[in-house]
């Protein structure tokens, strides 16, 4: 995969960290904050970001995600009009859009 692609997920809402070493720490703690099916996870936004001295915002399904740059695990990235890092491994069911 590369760089400038997009994305979309119709399963979860995705966790935007604002920094790559906020998402690190995050999902070093716990593999929730990778994602959260079903319901926006408001509580655990507010948690995070309160945790990791960070701002922690959420993409909803079927939002396109457009991919600045992958660094493994880690992706930086533009939701809307958030830009943040996201943790790409875990059941995202992340789906490429063709061009």
């Amino acid at each position: 995969m590369t760089n400038n692609q997009f994305f979309i997920t119709d399963k979860v809402f995705i966790f935007i960290y604002e920094t790559k070493e906020a998402a690190t720490k995050a999902t070093a703690s716990w593999a929730k904050a990778i994602a959260v099916a079903n319901e926006p996870p408001l509580i655990w936004i507010e948690y995070w970001s309160k945790r990791l001295n960070s701002r922690v915002t959420f993409s909803t399904p079927n939002e396109p995600i457009f991919v600045i740059k992958k660094d493994e695990d880690y992706w930086h990235v533009i939701i809307g009009e958030r830009v943040g890092w996201i943790v790409s491994r875990g059941p995202l069911g992340l789906k490429e859009i063709n061009k």
